[in-house]
C-alpha cells in the first residue's frame, strides 16, 4: 500500500512545500503534445490509445505526480505476483544529491526518494540517444549534460535535447522507453522494503539542499538482489504484451548505462568527491547482473535495443576521454 503522509512529515520538518520540490517534469519540442496528439489520434487503435493518453497524462504532470502513476503500476505488480508490501510505502523527490534512489525508514513506513537529478538525466540521455543522427552530436549534447551534473548540479533544459527527428511515434516510443527506466528506479526501492532490508538496516548521512538527511545502508548482495526483483515488478503480468516486455527489458540498460556515464565522469572530473556514502554497486557490475538475470528468465534476446543504448554510452565515454586528453 502507499501513502503520502511519510513524505509530507519529512517536508515539513524541513519547512518546505511540495512546489519546493516539485519542478514540472516537461519535454518542451517543437511538436506540442496537443498536435502530437492530434497527428497520431486518428491512427489509434482500442488497444494502443490508453498508451498515448498515460504517456500524455505524464508528460504533463509535475514529478510527483509522475511517481503516484508509478507506484500505482507496481503495487499492482506486486498484488498479481502474490507478494505483500510489509508497511506503507511513499515516494517523493528530495535534493538528496545522489543518482541513485534511496530509502529510509519514517516511523513505521518507507520513504522512497529521488532526486531530481535522476529524473531529469535519464529523461535527457534517452532522448538525446534518440535522435536520428549518424554523426556524434548526440554524444556530444549527452556529455555536455552528464559533466555539467556532475561538476556542478545542474539540470538538464528541454531545449538542449529537443531535435527535429524527435516527433510523432518516434517520440512517443522513446517516451515510453523512458518512463519505464524511471519506473525501473522505483520499483528498485520498493523490492528493498519488499525483501525486508530497511527492518534493520543501518543509516548512513547524507547532505541534502536542505540539510542532512539519515538514508538507510544496504550491503551489495541486498542490491543485487533488489535490482533483480525490480525487473520482476516492471515486467507485464502477460508476455503477449511484445511492446512492454521489450521496454522493461531494455530499462536496466538504460538506468545501468548512464549510471556507468555519470560514475565515469565523476572518476575522471572529480575523483575526490565522488559520493562515498552510497552503497549501491558500480553500474557496469549491476549492468552485468541484470544480463544474467535476463538471460536466466529467457528475455535476452528481446533486450536487444538495451544492447544498442550501451553502444550509444560508450561513445560517449570514448569521447570525453578524447576532450580530457585534448585539455
Amino acid at each position: 500500500m502507499t501513502d503520502r503522509s511519510a513524505y509530507e512529515r519529512l517536508l515539513e520538518r524541513f519547512a518546505l512545500s511540495p512546489s519546493d520540490v516539485e519542478p514540472l517534469l516537461q519535454v518542451e519540442h517543437r511538436q506540442t503534445i496537443a498536435d502530437l496528439w492530434t497527428e497520431l489520434g486518428p491512427r489509434l487503435n482500442d488497444s494502443d490509445r490508453p498508451k498515448v493518453e498515460r504517456w500524455v497524462e505524464s508528460r504533463s504532470a509535475d514529478c510527483n505526480t509522475l511517481l503516484e502513476m508509478f507506484e500505482n503500476r507496481i503495487t499492482r505488480r506486486i498484488g498479481e505476483l502474490g507478494l505483500t508490501l510489509p508497511c506503507k510505502c511513499a515516494t517523493g523527490i528530495f535534493p538528496i544529491y545522489s543518482f541513485n534512489a534511496q530509502a529510509r525508514r519514517e516511523g513505521d513506513d518507507a520513504l522512497l526518494l529521488l532526486d531530481m537529478g535522476c529524473i531529469s538525466i535519464l529523461e535527457a540521455l534517452t532522448l538525446v540517444w534518440a535522435w536520428n543522427s549518424d554523426t556524434l552530436a548526440n554524444n556530444e549534447v549527452a556529455c555536455r549534460i552528464v559533466t555539467r551534473y556532475v561538476t556542478g548540479y545542474e539540470m538538464p533544459q528541454a531545449a538542449e535535447y529537443d531535435h527535429p527527428t524527435l516527433h510523432g511515434v518516434r517520440l512517443l516510443a522513446f517516451a515510453e522507453l523512458l518512463s519505464k527506466a524511471q519506473e525501473y528506479v522505483v520499483a528498485h526501492e520498493f523490492a528493498h522494503v519488499l525483501l525486508g532490508h530497511l527492518a534493520d538496516a543501518a543509516h548512513s548521512v547524507f547532505p541534502t539542499g536542505y540539510g542532512e538527511l539519515t538514508l538507510a545502508t544496504k550491503s551489495r548482495e541486498q542490491e543485487f538482489a533488489a535490482d533483480e526483483l525490480a525487473l520482476r515488478l516492471i515486467l507485464p503480468s502477460s508476455d503477449t504484451d511484445s511492446l512492454a516486455l521489450r521496454q522493461a527489458c531494455v530499462a536496466p540498460y538504460i538506468v545501468f548505462g548512464v549510471a556507468a556515464l555519470i560514475e565515469a565522469t565523476f572518476d575522471a572530473l572529480r575523483p575526490s568527491e565522488r559520493p562515498n556514502n552510497d552503497s549501491h554497486p558500480p553500474a557496469v557490475l549491476r549492468l552485468t547482473a541484470a544480463r544474467s538475470a535476463l538471460a536466466a528468465i529467457g528475455l535476452l534476446a528481446v533486450s536487444d535495443l538495451g544492447e544498442k543504448f550501451l553502444v550509444f554510452i560508450q561513445d560517449c565515454m570514448i569521447l570525453m576521454t578524447m576532450k580530457l586528453r585534448e585539455a
